[in-house]
């Protein structure tokens, strides 16, 4: 009788490289500088001068420096990584490695390939904190 082994496309969750596991999909290795790259970009959309015509104030879990943009992308986020889906290994925090720094309390996200996470959610479409600003301004909804 042999070692016992993970099937070939599991065993990239056995490694020190950064992997995204979503279920029903299988493990992914993240390719190196992607997540700082999404990071970057979602910190530019949310000082995006455009978004300021859209400034209302924001609950107290996103920090001082977060316009109704940024908290858009976290709600969005959210929404989009799956309501109950899971997902797990080094990099499955998603929403933490790209969004945290939204955040009043800003948190690292958990990179231990053991944990797995979830959320509960709606189904929503996206506009959870611009339409309000925006009123009746069709000028506003660029």
């Amino acid at each position: 009788m042999g070692v016992p082994r993970l099937p070939e496309h599991l065993e990239v969750l056995l490694t020190d490289e950064p992997v995204l596991d979503v279920y029903a999909y299988g493990p992914w290795r993240v390719p190196d500088g992607l997540y700082e790259e999404l990071r970057r970009r979602a910190t530019a959309y949310n000082r995006d001068p455009r978004a300021i015509v859209l400034t209302r104030r924001l609950s107290d879990f996103y920090g001082t420096g977060t316009s109704a943009a940024g908290a858009e992308q976290w709600s969005l986020l959210t929404f989009l990584l799956g309501a109950s889906a899971l997902r797990g290994g080094s990099r499955g925090d998603v929403d933490y490695e790209l969004l945290s720094d939204f955040l009043a309390v800003p948190e690292p996200p958990v990179r231990d390939p053991l944990a797995w996470f979830s959320q509960g959610g709606r189904w929503r479409p996206p506009a959870l904190w611009l339409p309000e600003p925006a009123g009746h301004d069709p000028s506003a909804a660029r």
